[in-house]
């Protein structure tokens, strides 16, 4: 019936929200932004932003963590740092976290996807965990049924596969860009540019 400004700590653009329960918010956008609620929305701390970015990525893809040998690190780290540079020119377009506010996602273009397991306390790269050699923008984040879905450019669709923890491309058969998803246990739709509209 009526709205009211809460209190947030940046004034860039915001693109996308999700709630894990009633009081338990996340908010991502312009300038690599993540923001966190704990009180339903009434007021925001940042937990991200793009002047850590690119640090954190390069650390993270350089570090044992990464589970990739040297060579493998450098080739992730020239593709994405020749097409974009992480930083405040990025931003988020999708966001996730699991119904414990724990695990989590935040994807936007050329590729970038980042995860945490710790409520978005701290961020990691997750390029080598998705089929997008590509670096493909990714659009959005959302679960459907029991299962989680990315979208992004050329009609991509990424599930997750809880076995291997890895996001696995799916064809749909459109070479344009796919803005969401939605569905039910039964029904996934995914929706992008000039009305187009995909369901399996």
């Amino acid at each position: 019936l009526s709205w009211s400004q809460s209190t947030v700590p940046v004034s860039v653009d915001l693109n996308a929200v999700h709630f894990s329960d009633e009081l338990n918010g996340w908010a991502v956008g312009h300038g690599s932004t993540v923001l966190h609620s704990s009180d339903g929305g009434l007021s925001w701390q940042k937990q991200l932003d793009g002047r850590s970015l690119e640090s954190i990525i390069v650390a993270y893809l350089k570090s044992p963590k990464s589970g990739l040998d040297e060579d493998e690190a450098e080739s992730y780290l020239s593709a994405i740092l020749s097409m974009t540079r992480p930083g405040p020119g990025q931003f988020f377009m999708g966001v996730w976290f699991d119904q414990a506010g724990v695990n989590g996602y935040a994807v936007g273009p050329f590729g970038l996807i980042m995860g945490t397991q710790d409520g978005g306390l701290s961020w990691q790269p997750r390029n080598t965990q998705i089929d997008n050699n590509d670096l493909l923008h990714l659009t959005a984040i959302r679960q459907v049924g029991q299962g989680l879905y990315v979208t992004g450019e050329r009609g991509r669709v990424w599930r997750l596969d809880p076995a291997s923890e890895r996001f696995v491309a799916l064809e749909t058969g459109y070479e344009g860009s796919l803005f969401g998803v939605a569905g039910d246990a039964e029904t996934l739709l995914v929706f992008g540019l000039r009305g187009h509209v995909f369901q399996s």
